[in-house]
């Protein structure tokens, strides 16, 4: 699948206790885990514009929807890309 991993870290401990491979592309614009600590759902890339849904015991992609392009006028400042 390639593409970015995610870290897993205990809060308690601080150590690295795994990882979710094969987020998409260089850059993920956000990330949040759902209220029950199941799923992880992310936000690629302004390149790619999909939201996708890891499930946090899998470490598995679970699902995919693509994002309608942002016209807002802070997205489309100069210098942001």
């Amino acid at each position: 699948m390639g593409g970015n991993v995610l870290s897993i870290i205990d809060t308690k401990s601080f150590k690295r206790v795994g990882e979710v491979t094969g987020l998409p592309g260089h850059s993920n614009e956000g990330m949040v885990i759902d209220h029950e600590g199941k799923k992880l759902y992310g936000v690629t890339s302004r390149a790619q514009m999909r939201l996708e849904s890891f499930d946090l015991n899998t470490r598995q992609l679970i699902a995919r929807w693509p994002l309608p392009e942002c016209t807002c006028s802070s997205c489309h400042s100069p210098g942001r890309t």
